[in-house]
């Protein structure tokens, strides 16, 4: 079988458990190995129709280990992933790549640079994410420059497990940065506030943030009252229950909490903005700091717009969610598919990142 090999790597194979289906379009095997002084997984994507399919990079490890594609558990507890959540708009074409009838395309990632993989023992290792796929005919009807909101969505279900030994030898989870330039480094004090710290960005690009900034101050706050059984809230939540509100007030509350007591960080040109179309990220683990990219500042809007439209500050909301209310993203885009995420999956809308953006800001207007 012919494989298009998106990254070659050598390493010795030590436990692979897995189970995929051939009945699936696009079926996943999965193995990992140890490479000192890291883990490394090998991923196959594998065309099992007749016919031409596209499959997004984003969110697999064909765009490397910059996402929570999998799930790693020891001795039965899960471990905490501990890399980027960025914040992206919809796909375009060239997110994709295409596998030919009978043929896969492979990559390597690197887990460990994800999880911190600190004892030795058995390991579990489970494919969370789920494929997002376009048909060629699909493909053909997509302007190149369009933003694709809907494709294939298919669920795998696919695990290994390893043994690892010696593992003090490995090296740590290191997205966090801890090289920024001091030298750099602009603290503004708020009143109702605590401080903002910008490291690097021209001035503009720091008013903007800033300005943004100080909305958050207030509206973390101000959303959080008007949590109720209403239709503005089943419109981001769905059905209303006293555990799913709880949630999102808590959330909101942490925020707010976080925002208004803690120094945070601005990093106004981070280090992974390379991830294709990222606007800004978050680091799983790192205390009260947002990373922002070339793209988010050059969306026009400073603060939230009543039509729902992107902001910075909509995005800013969003990414303290993950910093401070440990919410997710699940591939979800735009107003109309958060809608819907709410209405058939409340449970998932209450942790998604992007539902609590679209409550915060429209919240202006309740």
């Amino acid at each position: 079988m012919k494989k298009l090999a998106a990254l070659v790597y050598l390493g010795v194979y030590l436990i692979c458990v897995s189970g995929t289906s051939n009945s699936w379009p696009i079926s996943l095997s999965m193995s990992c190995y140890e490479v000192q002084p890291k883990v490394a997984c090998s991923f196959d994507f594998t065309n099992n129709a007749n016919q031409d399919y596209y499959l997004l990079k984003r969110n697999t490890p064909l765009e490397g280990m910059f996402s929570p594609f999998v799930a790693i558990s020891y001795n039965g507890a899960p471990l905490n992933y501990e890399g980027i959540v960025a914040y992206r708009f919809p796909p375009v074409q060239n997110e994709f790549v295409l596998i030919k009838p009978g043929e896969s395309v492979s990559a390597i990632a690197y887990i460990s640079d994800a999880f911190n993989l600190r004892s030795d023992g058995l390991y579990s290792i489970s494919y969370v994410s789920p494929l997002e796929f376009l048909s060629k005919e699909q493909m053909e009807m997509t302007a190149f420059d369009a933003k694709i909101r809907y494709a294939n969505h298919l669920e795998v279900s696919e695990s290994v497990q390893i043994s690892l030994k010696n593992t003090h030898m490995l090296l740590r989870p290191s997205f966090i940065d801890t090289h920024s330039q001091d030298a750099d480094r602009q603290i503004v004090t708020i009143k109702g506030c605590d401080s903002a710290s910008f490291i690097g960005g021209n001035q503009t690009q720091r008013d903007d943030v800033l300005a943004a900034h100080i909305k958050l101050c207030a509206q973390f706050g101000s959303a959080r009252k008007i949590v109720q059984n209403d239709a503005f809230y089943k419109t981001w939540f769905g059905e209303y229950t006293a555990e799913r509100s709880n949630k999102v007030k808590l959330v909101l509350q942490q925020c707010e909490d976080g925002i208004t007591q803690d120094t945070v960080t601005y990093d106004m040109n981070g280090l992974y903005c390379f991830i294709p179309f990222s606007y800004a990220y978050y680091v799983r683990g790192e205390k009260a700091k947002v990373h922002l990219c070339a793209l988010f500042h050059d969306v026009k809007s400073v603060t939230c717009r009543e039509d729902g439209d992107a902001s910075k500050e909509q995005i800013l909301a969003h990414e303290w969610t993950h910093c401070y209310g440990g919410t997710e993203d699940y591939m979800t885009y735009g107003e109309e598919d958060n809608k819907a995420m709410a209405m058939n999956d409340p449970d998932k809308a209450v942790n998604h990142a992007d539902s609590y953006a679209y409550y915060y800001c429209l919240a202006y207007w309740q």
